[in-house]
């Protein structure tokens, strides 16, 4: 069934219909838009309510209740804002943009389509309006007749007579009008089936694209309203084991044993010398440390410190004397410790840091000894502590490409095995938004590189290639923090959904986060391979089949070297 051939005649109650539909639609968005409103304004009141500075002087285990309640806050605020902002961008916007095209499209079709039916209906009228006078002159030429054949109508016969001509002129007139508006309509008729035609598979068109769009979108309300609840209850679970932990008598005892009085009465106080390995205070007596002069070397750091232009320049040289001293596996004081926490707290201080580490990552050797190993493990907790408190998402996905590479000499245990044990990798929002960074940089880099203008279609599958190698290759990330399947899979669902991955590839994803076995018919298949087959994709059975799969409905991607490298890493 469709427009053209059931609804022909019916132009009127096609545009009716149309119209009613996008006043439906211009709703449907006024009623997400509304949605995403609301969400944003619980987020930023969640926000307020976890970075206000109440119980900030609890102390104890009661403290790190409250203080898990307020990351809760946060956490929730994070994900209200993740929703409003999936049902902007993915529900929205679309729906708003196709609205726009269609009424661009249908106003020119409208208008030809009125012009058409006008007159039609004007052919409709003139032909109504003779078979009307025909009609009645025929009934009236009927009744004279009948009159006239009457023997009593002597005296009127004369006045019939003249009227019964005047009848048969008007109908030979009616007549000849009556079969000319016909042949007229009917001629006008071949025209009109094809020309409507057209016009109303527009019409359909156009309604099958709002019905689709509109399926489309409650289907991505589901899947992401599924995904914020599964969150959510990821966050409560964790703040139930906050709450848990509170020990009232541990507090308790804390607070004695912290301001716990001397037995001893009338205690007598006695001097007690500095003792430090510095030349300075070798002697154990009371006297003053002797003033000496800063070595030629210290004096050349600071005068290049004092000579720096550049606030990202100052910083790298300030970080590198930390970071060198804990890759040559000398114990870092207490100062130096406070000093990089400090400077790490701000995101020039952590870019800095990750700039050194990309120097030590293209000059040094990744294998560090164990008293390396461990000062650069103090030093990355300090970092990823401080972009957890700061939502720096930047940092969190380059300390990722960072932790596997630099490991215990001798040894296959690399910074990621102490690090993983960090409460910031238990927070889902993060991974969500890591995903989504390393998507969009891998996309950028991709175009940065592109030789020719390539078609729509041809963008398109490149995109979904990226992504499909980004998810799988963060399924095995996310799963080697031991985060639970169901929410891994969570993730990497929404995304799919989000870029409109093909079945194929889900199930493909879905068997890479499970470890299920994929079954497929042992062929000989010659298949070309799309940016490399992904570590994660070549632990599957049957990957020759999946590419395969996936291959033909693709063409090939030929990548520089440079992104060839990007990709590694």
């Amino acid at each position: 069934m469709s427009f053209t051939e059931n609804l022909h005649d019916c132009f009127e109650l096609v545009n009716n219909h149309s119209i009613q539909r996008r006043k439906g639609v211009q709703e449907f968005i006024q009623l997400m838009e509304e949605k995403a409103d609301l969400e944003k304004t619980y987020a930023k009141g969640l926000e307020n309510l976890g970075r206000n500075q109440y119980f900030i002087s609890t102390q104890g285990t009661l403290s790190h209740a409250i203080l898990a309640m307020k990351n809760d806050s946060l956490n929730k605020a994070m994900q209200a804002r993740i929703l409003s902002e999936n049902i902007q961008k993915d529900l929205v916007d679309p729906m708003r943009e196709l609205l726009t095209n269609q009424n661009k499209t249908l106003e020119k079709t409208a208008t030809e389509g009125k012009r058409v039916e006008k007159e039609r209906l004007g052919y409709i009228e003139k032909y109504s309006k003779y078979k009307s006078i025909y009609f009645k002159m025929c009934k009236e030429y009927e009744v004279l007749s009948s009159q006239l054949e009457n023997p009593q109508q002597g005296q009127r016969r004369d006045k019939i007579m003249q009227r019964l001509v005047q009848v048969k002129q008007e109908i030979d007139e009616s007549l000849a009008g009556y079969k000319d508006t016909i042949v007229q309509h009917n001629s006008f008729k071949d025209k009109y089936t094809d020309f409507m035609g057209k016009i109303l598979e527009v019409y359909q068109k156009q309604e099958e694209q709002r019905l689709e769009i509109m399926k489309d979108s409650l289907r991505k309300l589901v899947i992401y309203e599924t995904s914020y609840l599964r969150n959510l209850q990821y966050d409560i679970d964790n703040l139930a084991r906050a709450m848990e932990s509170v020990n009232i008598k541990s507090d308790i005892k804390q607070f004695v044993d912290e301001h716990a009085s001397a037995n001893e009465k009338n205690s007598k106080l006695s001097f007690e010398a500095y003792q430090s390995t510095h030349e300075s205070f070798k002697n154990s007596s009371s006297e003053s440390p002797v003033l000496k002069i800063p070595q030629a070397s210290v004096q050349s750091v600071v005068s290049e410190l004092q000579n720096k232009s550049s606030i990202d320049e100052i910083l790298k040289a300030e970080l590198s004397l930390v970071v060198n001293k804990a890759w040559s596996g000398d114990s870092l004081p207490l100062s130096e410790l406070n000093f990089f926490n400090n400077t790490v707290r701000e995101h020039l201080g952590r870019k800095a840091f990750l700039a050194l580490l990309e120097d030590k990552k293209a000059q040094a050797s990744p294998s560090l000894e164990e008293s390396s190993f461990n000062s650069l493990t103090q030093l990355f907790q300090a970092v990823v502590t401080a972009a957890d408190l700061s939502t720096d998402i930047y940092t969190l996905r380059h300390c990722l490409k960072y932790m596997p590479y630099f490991h215990l000499a001798n040894t296959k245990t690399t910074l990621q095995t102490p690090l993983q044990t960090h409460t910031v990798w238990k927070k889902l929002e993060y991974w969500d938004l890591i995903i989504q960074l390393a998507i969009n940089e891998e996309i950028q880099a991709h175009e940065k590189y592109l030789v020719e203008q390539e078609s729509l279609e041809d963008k398109d599958k490149r995109v979904k290639n990226i992504v499909f190698c980004q998810l799988g290759t963060f399924g095995f990330v996310i799963d080697a923090f031991e985060v639970d399947p169901r929410y891994n899979m969570e993730i990497i669902s929404k995304y799919a959904c989000r870029y409109n991955l093909s079945s194929d590839d889900m199930e493909t994803l879905n068997a890479s986060v499970y470890k299920k076995k994929m079954v497929v018919e042992e062929e000989k298949q010659t298949y070309e391979v799309v940016r490399g087959i992904p570590s994660w994709l070549q632990e599957l059975e049957g990957v020759a089949a999946a590419i395969s799969k996936r291959n033909s409905s693709r063409k090939s991607i030929k990548l520089p070297e440079s992104l060839e490298e990007r990709k590694e890493d």
